[in-house]
């Protein structure tokens, strides 16, 4: 709360400089730092153990064996759908814009997560298997693995466009002239 009192008194001081479009964007910059903050909040809370089941700790434990250095927090949500949202560009915004968060966060797991999944499954073992394909994104944003596969692959662009021309309504061969 002090480094916000903080930026306040400089916002203060940029409108007194009529500077509106400097304060505009820290305002902007500190409100989504506060939204996401409010949200991690949220995210913690509800990953407690009486919001997410046994089963889906096990699997979650499974998936994610041999990996070092990093945190999941597994959290139920009202929707049917499994997300992942990776929090490394979250926590490097904090201590970029909150410069006393530094110590605390340099302490935390280098790699950081959320995976969501449907609340109705919480105690669903079979369900929750889809968690092992979010994990799978983890691991590939830690890994890179996709960025050095991505450099091998070569695409012969001839080869697609003739493929492409065969497979598509002959009406839709405009697109490639």
């Amino acid at each position: 709360m002090k480094i916000l009192r903080e930026k306040l008194i400089l916002f203060e001081q940029l409108s007194e400089k009529d500077d509106f479009e400097n304060l505009h964007n820290y305002i902007i910059q500190y409100s989504y730092l506060l939204w996401k903050l409010n949200y991690i909040t949220h995210i913690i809370e509800r990953s407690d153990r009486t919001h997410v089941g046994e089963s889906n700790t096990i699997l979650l434990s499974e998936f994610t064996k041999g990996l070092n250095d990093y945190e999941i927090f597994l959290v139920p949500i009202h929707e049917y759908n499994y997300i992942y949202e990776n929090l490394e560009p979250f926590l490097d915004l904090v201590s970029k814009m909150l410069p006393n968060s530094k110590e605390v966060i340099d302490k935390l797991p280098k790699k950081f997560a959320v995976i969501s999944f449907p609340d109705i499954y919480k105690d669903n073992l079979i369900a929750n298997s889809e968690l092992a394909h979010e994990v799978g994104h983890f691991i590939d944003e830690s890994s890179g693995i996709t960025k050095k596969i991505t450099k091998l692959v070569k695409i012969n662009q001839n080869k697609l466009k003739e493929q492409l021309e065969k497979e598509l309504d002959p009406k839709l061969n405009y697109l490639f002239q």
